[in-house]
């Protein structure tokens, strides 16, 4: 099977993504793996024709001719492709290149729900940290641990 006809109609469709992360696939698999890649089989591709790939790429964000973090992000769509090639659809038996850990679908992360506070015993904290004496000048004890020289005059 050829890349093109592999990347385009078949692993694209399989992956859990979001609409708007579609395009961007689509387009690093345009625009560099299948101009790269397109013509040859999935099988075909080696170890060593891969280094001599990533090191062209290499050259070209040292001469600033692709940024950094594109050609690292289109090295990640290449090594899916590769590990999902011998892993869900076994068209080979290893890949051109070491094992990276799997993106997906962006969960976001729980938060905590916060204690309810009564303004009581916050506000007597406040009072009892923050005593002006009949002077101006600040007096009690300062608040307590963490508190910076900055929180002790109320600034």
């Amino acid at each position: 099977m050829l890349m093109t006809k592999y990347s385009l109609e078949l692993w694209l469709p399989d992956q859990d993504l979001r609409l708007w992360s579609v395009a961007p696939y689509r387009s690093m698999l345009n625009s560099q793996i299948n101009t790269q890649w397109g013509g040859r089989r999935v099988g075909e591709i080696e170890m060593p024709e891969y280094i001599s790939w990533m090191n062209q790429l290499n050259a070209k964000v040292e001469r600033q001719e692709l940024a950094c973090t594109y050609v690292d992000d289109f090295l990640m769509v290449f090594g899916m492709l590769m590990i999902d090639v011998v892993q869900r659809y076994k068209l080979r038996t290893g890949t051109p290149m070491p094992p990276a850990p799997r993106r997906g679908r962006y969960v976001k992360k729980a938060r905590k729900t916060k204690r309810p506070l009564a303004m009581g015993p916050a506000y007597q904290l406040a009072v009892n940290a923050y005593t002006v004496s009949p002077a101006g000048r600040t007096s009690g004890t300062p608040p307590s641990r963490g508190c910076g020289p900055a929180r002790r005059t109320g600034c």
